[in-house]
């Protein structure tokens, strides 16, 4: 019956919030560098979006010498509009919850800590191709969201990731209940490449110009082609 379709959620939310309690964010990055005075910080940021969510989550990235680790130091989700959007606006949107946390991370951080400039990954290249494409004239939509993100990350910091590997899929998808997040390494520290102490940003290249991109283009479509 209902009732005992509801009761079964309820008791699945009660349990979930019990295991949520195990989850533990390090709020003192540095306990592992035991006093090193030289340590270069990054922030490197992910976003992702389904049709049921869009979020973005921001790592700080240390590096001493041959040592490198990271921490989750953000992340924000919000839900997708009720207004049918299609995903690449939506990856869209989360690209701009993550240019809008980075920008308020950054300002947060910069009394405290010396800044590399940061990285964005999104695994879209719809939106990678809206946000690198400076010389075309988007629709309102796209252009004004768009504008706004470039005015707080340059677009040459934007770079393209897999999807298997991009941690904000996790808040963009939705999880059942906690557990899958208690010892979950992409989550608490991103993926592993981005601990490598010799990272370069990779995949910057957006790939061929697709239908899904042309279709938001305002004017010259074949300019693009």
């Amino acid at each position: 019956t209902l009732t005992t379709e509801l009761l079964e959620k309820w008791n699945c939310l009660l349990l979930s919030l019990k295991q949520s309690a195990l989850i533990t964010v390090p709020r003192y990055y540095f306990s592992a560098f035991n006093g090193t005075a030289s340590i270069t910080c990054t922030l490197v940021g992910f976003c992702d979006a389904s049709q049921r969510a869009y979020a973005a989550v921001v790592y700080l990235r240390m590096k001493a010498g041959d040592q490198c680790l990271t921490r989750l130091v953000a992340s924000k989700t919000r839900v997708a509009p009720l207004i049918t959007c299609t995903i690449p606006r939506l990856e869209l949107l989360s690209a701009l919850v993550l240019g809008r946390l980075l920008s308020s991370i950054t300002h947060a951080l910069q009394p405290e800590l010396v800044l590399t400039p940061p990285v964005c990954y999104t695994d879209s290249r719809i939106a990678l191709c809206w946000i690198k494409g400076f010389n075309k004239e988007w629709g309102q939509f796209v252009q004004n969201r768009v504008g706004e993100l470039r005015s707080l990350v340059p677009m040459d910091l934007w770079y393209h990731c897999p999807g298997d590997q991009n941690p904000a899929d996790l808040p963009s998808r939705g999880v059942k209940n906690a557990s899958p997040l208690v010892d979950c390494t992409l989550w608490l520290s991103g993926p592993t490449w981005i601990r490598n102490p010799n990272f370069e940003p990779l995949g910057a290249d957006i790939g061929p110009i697709t239908e899904d991109c042309l279709i938001e283009i305002r004017k010259d479509p074949q300019s693009l082609l």
